[in-house]
């Protein structure tokens, strides 16, 4: 699964959580794909360009809203 990354407003990206992916799940995709971009352009993301966190957890079979 991808996730928009580019759609972060302010830092802040709204993700619909699949059933079965913990809240913790989701965030390290989504790192993932952050240092993919960096890779690509043959760069190497800092520690804190790495940051990801989310505002809430879900339970790992619940679907809906997670903030990132």
């Amino acid at each position: 699964m991808q996730f928009d990354i580019s759609k972060a407003e302010d830092g802040v990206l709204r993700v619909d959580k699949p059933a079965s992916w913990t809240s913790f799940d989701v965030v390290a995709k989504i790192r993932s794909q952050i240092r993919a971009e960096y890779r690509e352009r043959g760069e190497t993301p800092t520690k804190r360009q790495l940051r990801v966190g989310h505002t809430g957890t879900l339970d790992p079979f619940a679907t809906g809203l997670l903030i990132i």
